[in-house]
């Protein structure tokens, strides 16, 4: 499998409330390694419907589940250029599809599982495309282990047919730090009208090394 490595193209602000942010790049510091990220270009798919990311810095390689998609572009379901967060740009390839019928059900997702162990200031960063008929919103979680999922935000999304950055500081989240086992969930909501469409693409997770602090610090 070829390796691939990120950088943020989106810009990511220390806001509570997990909001959309802007286009413009913002570095996540020197101290950020990858801890799970999906180009969906030439990934490993597995019978069971999860893909193997690329490449990741954490001892645990993490695995994407979809959830009433599809990884494959076989509709034509194209996506769309990333700088990672290590510098190495990805021409548009694949994406996360949902075909229409989006709206149908909220169980419409993409579920990310990795491992933060020896990690704390995590960070998230999407891209996203939606049908002018498509879902509002995206609604972010987490979970550790098989606890319950917890939300960090409901985004609203840009419905236009064109890709748009999304990007989370996870680091008041305190308590993904550091953990064996962490999901991240991103669903649509169930609205808009039937023969919407939506695609992510470019899913990354960043952390910093927790050096001396305590675990879920």
């Amino acid at each position: 499998m070829k390796h691939c490595l990120f950088w943020i193209a989106s810009a990511m602000t220390a806001l509570l409330t997990g909001s959309a942010v802007g286009d413009q790049p913002q570095s996540l510091g020197t101290g950020a390694h990858t801890l799970a990220l999906f180009t969906f270009n030439d990934m490993a798919v597995r019978g069971d419907g999860t893909t193997l990311a690329d490449d990741s810095d954490a001892a645990e390689r993490p695995t994407a589940v979809m959830h009433g998609g599809s990884f494959r572009d076989g509709d034509g379901q194209k996506g769309t250029g990333f700088v990672d967060a290590r510098g190495q740009s990805h021409s548009p390839g694949q994406a996360a599809a949902w075909g229409s019928g989006v709206n149908d059900s909220p169980d419409n997702a993409l579920t990310v599982r990795f491992a933060s162990h020896g990690y704390r200031r995590l960070a998230l960063r999407a891209d996203c495309r939606v049908s002018d008929t498509g879902p509002s919103t995206l609604n972010v979680e987490y979970r550790v282990g098989q606890g319950e999922y917890q939300l960090i935000a409901t985004v609203p999304v840009v419905r236009d047919k064109d890709f748009h950055p999304l990007g989370w500081d996870l680091s008041s989240w305190r308590k993904i730090n550091d953990q064996s086992e962490v999901e991240i969930r991103m669903s649509w909501s169930a609205d808009g009208r039937g023969v919407g469409t939506a695609r992510l693409d470019n899913v990354q997770i960043t952390g910093e090394p927790r050096g001396d602090t305590t675990i879920g610090g």
